[in-house]
């Protein structure tokens, strides 16, 4: 066996192993400079010391980070996979405790819309716990994601960049994806009906409803605004005392490429 063949196998196994510790040297800091100025303990995430170890074992090697982990959004944020709409929540493995800066295996394997192709997603990650912010448009949409998550912006001048949630000032144009990708084909079971016995303020969409057809989520919508719509000079509206029910709505109508508006109404 070469040695780059030994290499390689120890390297394997450190990527498979789940308990590795960094001893204390005078090359490892312990402590950085935040972005405000102030110094905070350095806390090493798991795949960086993955990533120490691999640096120890080559003569060269080239450690990217903070490439899309710690770009992260809420496990309630929708996803729109090749199963429909989904939380990210439902990506993750079941029946377990996520820890947090750890890679799990998907729930089941899952394609996602990146908003030009679909692309397979490898692995479900928790990032654990971390400073959010809340981006709301003036139409009503939101999302939340860690302060260094991108979002599409457009620019005064017709051209897009992406820029961090942090970064965000109001007045920014944010980009809505409503393009026209596929639905799935076949259509989820339905779950036993039962009563509804929630308050109005309390309702929300069925989650079957999200993974459904093309035209089971028009007849969802269709029924909906016969039995809460109105037309008030030549503007369609509907009403609820649910705010989530309201998001919900908006969302499923980004699937036809709609955007609607969403505010407070007496």
């Amino acid at each position: 066996m070469s040695n780059m063949d030994k290499v390689q196998k120890k390297l394997k196994g450190i990527r498979e192993r789940q308990d590795l510790v960094l001893k204390p040297t005078k090359f490892l800091k312990e402590t950085f400079t935040d972005f405000d100025g102030t110094e905070k303990p350095l806390n090493i995430r798991y795949y960086q010391v993955q990533g120490i170890f691999h640096l120890l074992l080559m003569k060269r090697f080239i450690l990217g980070d903070d490439t899309g982990l710690g770009k992260c959004t809420s496990f309630l944020t929708w996803v729109l996979t090749d199963r429909g709409l989904l939380q990210l929540k439902d990506l993750a493995p079941v029946n377990i405790e996520l820890k947090p800066d750890t890679f799990y295996p998907l729930s089941q394997p899952t394609q996602v819309w990146t908003g030009t192709k679909w692309a397979s997603i490898k692995k479900f990650y928790n990032c654990g716990v971390k400073p959010t912010k809340t981006i709301t448009t003036r139409r009503g949409y939101e999302t939340t994601g860690s302060l260094v998550h991108p979002l599409k912006v457009r620019k005064s001048d017709g051209t897009f960049e992406f820029i961090q949630t942090r970064n965000l000032q109001e007045g920014d144009f944010i980009c809505i994806d409503r393009s026209l990708s596929k639905f799935p084909e076949i259509k989820p079971t339905l779950p036993v009906p039962e009563r509804d016995k929630s308050i109005s303020k309390d309702q929300y969409i069925p989650r079957h409803i999200f993974q459904s057809t093309r035209e089971s989520v028009a007849a969802f919508l269709r029924a909906f605004f016969d039995c809460e719509g109105s037309v008030t000079k030549g503007i369609i509206e509907v009403s609820s005392a649910s705010i989530q029910m309201l998001k919900e709505i908006q969302i499923l109508l980004l699937r036809f490429g709609v955007i609607s508006s969403r505010g407070p109404k007496n």
